[in-house]
C-alpha cells in the first residue's frame, strides 16, 4: 500500500502482475484485509524504516495489529526500524549516498542521506536528503528534504509487539552495516531490521 497514486502506478509500470492499493500502514484498505482473511500472506516487507513516518506509537501499534491480522499462522514480516531509549542525544551520521546516476528523460542525479540526529528525551530522528541534479528536466540542481522520523525504545516495542500479536522474533540484522549481520536487540540498536513471525 502506499498513499501516494504517482508511486502505485510506477509500481504497476514496474511490476506488470502486481496487486496495488492506495492505503495507509494503519489502516489497510478493507478489501486488502478481507482478501488476507481468506487467503493470507506468506510474507510481508517493510524494510526501510518507512513505519518511522507513521505519526504516533498507537498507530504504528494499528499497523503490526493490521500486519499480524494479514498473515498467516507462520507468516513473516520483515520491518526495519530504529530502537533507541531516547535518553541521550544521538549523533549525526552519514546514511548513505548514491549516485551520480543518469536520469530517464535526461541528465544526472546524486542523493545523499544523512542522520542530523536525535535529541535526549525526543522520540523522532531528524533525517535530511539532499538531491544534486544536472540537467534534469523540470528539476533545480539542489533540492533539500528534511523530516522526523519516529523511533521506538526497546521496552515499548516489546511491549507492542506482544499486544498486537503475539509475534516471535526470529532476528534482527543491521540495516546499516554491509552484508546486513544479524545483531542482538539491544536498547541502542538504532537501524534494524525485525524479522517476525507469527507463530502457528
Amino acid at each position: 500500500t502506499d498513499r501516494e497514486p504517482a508511486m502505485i502506478a510506477a509500481t504497476g509500470r514496474a511490476i506488470a502482475k502486481a496487486y496495488l492499493r492506495i492505503g495507509d500502514m494503519a489502516a489497510p484498505p478493507s478489501d486488502l484485509l478481507a482478501m488476507a482473511s481468506h487467503e493470507p500472506f506468506d510474507l510481508a516487507l517493510n524494510l526501510h524504516n518507512t513505519v518511522g513516518h507513521l505519526p504516533s506509537l498507537e498507530t504504528m501499534e494499528q499497523h503490526l495489529r493490521a500486519m499480524w491480522l494479514m498473515l498467516r499462522p507462520g507468516g513473516v514480516y520483515m520491518v526495519g526500524l530504529c530502537v533507541r531509549s531516547g535518553r541521550r542525544a544521538s549523533a549525526p551520521m552519514e546514511l548513505g549516498q548514491y549516485g551520480p546516476r543518469p536520469v530517464d528523460g535526461g541528465g544526472m542525479a546524486a542523493l545523499r542521506s544523512i542522520s542530523l540526529g536525535a535529541k535526549a528525551g525526543s522520540p523522532y530522528e531528524r533525517i535530511q536528503h539532499v538531491l544534486l541534479s544536472f540537467n534534469v528536466p523540470g528539476v533545480g540542481p539542489l533540492v533539500v528534504e528534511t523530516y522526523d522520523l519516529l523511533t521506538f525504545s526497546l521496552p515499548w516495542l516489546k511491549a507492542a509487539l506482544r499486544r498486537t500479536g503475539p509475534w516471535e522474533l526470529v532476528a534482527t540484522h543491521s540495516m546499516l552495516k554491509d552484508g546486513f549481520p544479524k545483531v542482538v536487540l539491544q536498547a541502542e540498536s538504532s537501524d534494524v531490521t525485525l524479522v517476525l513471525r507469527r507463530p502457528a
